[in-house]
């Protein structure tokens, strides 16, 4: 080596032999030192930022695939990353989004498996998103993951257990939900993903399988997003229903390792309400219906395996109730549900149920027993705000108070609704029903039974569709003044193929009744109504009837039948009973719709009074009438007995007595007979009065009488003592016209009876017979008009005038007479 001479000493130095250096030297070494450190720093640095730049000029290009290497080695540390489960990455690149300054790792054919190596998800692409600074220190922290076209399935096996498997499988998954979720989340806690924000994915194929009812759902195209934060684990996942326009499903799966639980919620749009049935035996009615259906539901699954409640909000669009394949449909506008059902009790609870249907409304609350399999279902449940608006039925909703009903609905293997007891109250009313509907083949068979305790009649009106019964209704509307209906007992059924059977039947108090629209009421009655199908019988146990001027007429044991309610203007047959005073009874008749004395001067008061108790039967159509049905029309009849019969009008100036007397109406005559005494002259006979428009203005009394000198002093015939003795027998016959006085007309054989003029020298003894034909004009003069006179050895015809006042024999004018064979 080339010596260089010390420039303070002068001297070489041997090559290879350092001199000592004085201060000089050592200023210009460490000058050199730094200048080349220097260039060696500034130039790694210009390397550095040349390989950085280029970096990022590549990846502005797109993702870079990293190489099989370094892929094994960050493979290899996120595995290691992973205390539960193994990962398994196909390809690897890295890329730059637009604007980012994090860099994103492209994953491609992902797996996680158990550490059993059993798979539990698969993920065709994953695009990572990781924390910057922790890549200089070699660390891999993912802040967000992002998901494209990977497979979901959450089914339900046959024994009820709720799989989730991320693998894309077809079949059952090995592990249930709460496992998966459980393991996913002590996969996500480790410190590998302690930056992890989200994992969110698009394009997802989700299938929801039910094996116990054999039904499969799918969701293409959802979305889900899965996040860890405060300890709980939140998987979220929905879209639109294969196949179905409008229905979308959202479901969140939540795990809570704290409470060791996991909680599956769905949130629906849409859904048709057959598909919501088969989730739970609780919902398996909403399979009758079938509407669009939209709501939540939510339940927890432990991890020592037991079910929490099911809690479900459900809110059903406007659709139809269907009770039998060939049974109308009930529609209805919407129906909403709040309601939890217990697994363990089997018991569904509804904190709110509310119906709105075109007929019908109203809110409920209450509980359903639900049986193994949600075959049956029995209910409580209490109704508030109800209104009833049955088509054709009323004028306006009808609106009450409320309802408590119970009941059983059996969906398998017949359909059954049995309403053990339904409670109706509003205001005054309380209404109990029990009843049956099951479905057969034609249609539905329903059998109802409802009762009232006690209403009024008024009351009662105003429940009663006009629809229903409605001849019966409006009979009772028009006819019924005030009631008090108690013991009110319907019965309905009806089967497929038959015409459906009614039977009503009430007690009745209090009654005020008009049962003819033209006669006069009922009042203080009492009795029943009965209905066999449209047979409807009234029956009075109890009652007073009294016409224009009379007194009250007990007729307690009436009946009213109509053969047929359904007919308008339907005809009637009443059999009255009635017991009252005569006079009384006569004013009844003589008033509208009989008036059976309108044709004529006879009158109640003319009649006379006593007791009477009698039986009528007539018929008549229950309408308005421009002009009053005729009796014979009525087809009136009757029969009755009038007692202690007293009458000073009937034969003028002279009076009728009689203790019992029979009376007999027909539609045109009316005939009373029996014993009776007229002026004292005791009598056997009948009284006749033809009746109607055409009918001779007039009634006869025919009677046989005891003929003596009193009784004939009594009729205002005085005779002499020597004229007359004995008693015997009369036939009478007493006309008498209105308007006019009557006529007397007699005749008798004289047996029994003594005659003698002495001024002739005629007689004729008791045991003789004879015979006596007379004819005596009544009124204030009588008038012997025609007297005929006959016996052995004497025949005498002529006339008579009497005193006035009944002062006895006036005149005899004889037009002609023999006696013996002298005169």
């Amino acid at each position: 080596m080339r010596q260089t001479p010390d420039e303070n000493t002068g001297e070489g130095a041997p090559s290879g032999v350092s001199p000592r250096a004085g201060p000089g030297h050592v200023a210009r070494r460490r000058r050199g030192v730094m200048f080349w450190l220097g260039w060696g720093l500034g130039g790694l640095s210009l390397l550095l930022m040349a390989v950085t730049v280029g970096l990022w000029l590549r990846l502005n290009l797109g993702p870079m695939t990293l190489p099989e290497t370094l892929r094994d080695r960050i493979e290899a540390r996120l595995d290691a990353g992973m205390t539960q489960g193994r990962l398994s990455i196909g390809e690897m690149a890295i890329d730059l989004p637009e604007g980012g300054r994090a860099p994103v790792m492209e994953f491609r054919d992902v797996r996680l498996s158990d550490p059993d190596g059993a798979p539990r998800a698969a993920f065709p692409a994953l695009r990572v998103q990781l924390d910057a600074g922790p890549i200089l220190s070699g660390q891999v922290r993912p802040t967000r993951v992002e998901i494209a076209g990977a497979g979901l399935r959450l089914s339900r096996d046959a024994a009820g257990r709720f799989d989730l498997d991320l693998s894309g499988a077809t079949g059952p998954a090995r592990v249930t939900v709460p496992e998966t979720m459980a393991r996913l989340d002590t996969m996500f806690a480790a410190p590998v993903f302690d930056a992890l924000q989200e994992v969110t994915a698009t394009g997802l194929q989700l299938s929801m399988a039910d094996a116990m009812t054999g039904q499969t759902m799918r969701i293409q195209d959802a979305s889900a997003r899965l996040t860890r934060r405060e300890g709980q684990l939140t998987l979220t996942v929905g879209g639109a229903l294969d196949g179905s326009r409008d229905s979308r499903v959202d479901i969140a799966i939540l795990r809570r390792a704290a409470q060791a639980e996991t909680e599956i919620a769905g949130v629906f749009r849409d859904l048709a309400a057959r598909d919501l049935a088969t989730v739970s035996p609780a919902l398996a009615w909403l399979d009758l219906m079938r509407a669009p259906i939209s709501g939540r539901l939510a339940f927890r699954l432990g991890d020592d395996g037991t079910v929490g409640d099911l809690e479900a909000r459900l809110d059903i669009g406007e659709g139809r109730v269907l009770l039998g394949q060939d049974s109308a449909p009930l529609g209805f506008n919407r129906i909403g549900a709040e309601m939890v059902y217990d697994p363990d009790t089997r018991r569904l609870s509804f904190s709110a149920l509310r119906l709105d249907a075109p007929e019908l409304r109203f809110a409920a609350e209450g509980h359903a027993d639900v049986a193994e399999g949600g075959t049956s279902f029995v209910s409580q449940f209490r109704l508030s705000g109800v209104e009833a608006h049955p088509e054709g039925m009323f004028d306006r909703p009808r609106v009450i108070e409320g309802a408590a009903v119970d009941l059983r609905l059996t969906l398998a293997p017949t359909l059954r609704i049995e309403l053990a007891q339904a409670t109706v109250f509003d205001g005054d009313l309380r209404a109990r029903a029990e009843g049956l509907v099951e479905a057969r083949e034609g249609g539905l068979a329903v059998a109802l039974d409802l009762s009232v305790p006690e209403l009024d009649a008024a009351t009662v009106l105003s429940y009663w569709p006009e629809t229903v019964l409605a001849g019966t209704r409006r009979w009772l509307a028009g006819q019924v003044e005030a009631a008090t209906f108690a013991g009110v007992d319907f019965a309905w059924r009806s089967a497929p193929g038959g015409a459906p059977r009614r039977a009503l039947q009430m007690s009745l108090d209090n009654l005020v009744l008009r049962p003819l629209r033209a006669g006069p009421p009922i009042r203080d009655g009492g009795g029943v109504l009965e209905l066999d199908d449209n047979r409807l019988v009234l029956r009075l146990d109890a009652g007073t009837i009294a016409g224009a001027g009379g007194g009250p007429v007990d007729v307690a044991g009436s009946t009213m039948i109509v053969a047929d309610t359904r007919v308008r203007g339907a005809e009637a047959a009443f059999d009255v009973q009635g017991r009252g005073a005569l006079s009384d009874v006569l004013a009844l008749l003589d008033g509208p719709p009989f008036s059976i004395f309108r044709d004529g001067d006879m009158t109640p008061e003319r009649i006379g009074d006593g007791r009477v108790a009698l039986s009528a039967e007539f018929r008549t159509r229950l309408e308005r009438r421009e002009t009053p049905a005729t009796l014979a029309e009525m087809g009136l009849t009757a029969r009755g007995v009038v007692t202690e019969f007293v009458s000073d009008t009937m034969v003028p100036d002279r009076a009728l007595r009689a203790d019992r007397l029979d009376v007999t109406l027909t539609p045109d005559l009316v005939t009373v007979g029996g014993a009776a005494e007229l002026s004292g002259i005791p009598l056997t006979g009948t009284w006749r009065r033809p009746l109607g428009p055409d009918a001779p203005r007039t009634s006869v009394l025919e009677a046989r009488a005891v003929l003596d000198r009193p009784g004939l002093a009594a009729m205002g015939v005085v005779l002499p003592e020597w004229l007359m003795d004995g008693q015997g027998a009369a036939d009478l016959r007493l006309d008498l016209p209105d308007g006019v006085p009557g006529t007397l007309r007699a005749t008798s054989d004289f047996a029994g009876i003594a005659l003698s003029v002495p001024a002739l020298g005629w007689q004729l003894g008791r045991a003789a017979t004879g015979a006596l034909e007379a004819e005596i004009a009544l009124g204030p003069n009588a008038e012997v008009t025609a007297l005929t006179l006959e016996g052995p050895g004497l025949q005498m015809e002529g006339r008579a005038t009497l005193r006035p006042g009944g002062g006895g024999l006036d005149r005899l004018s004889v037009e002609r007479l023999r006696a013996g064979t002298w005169l």
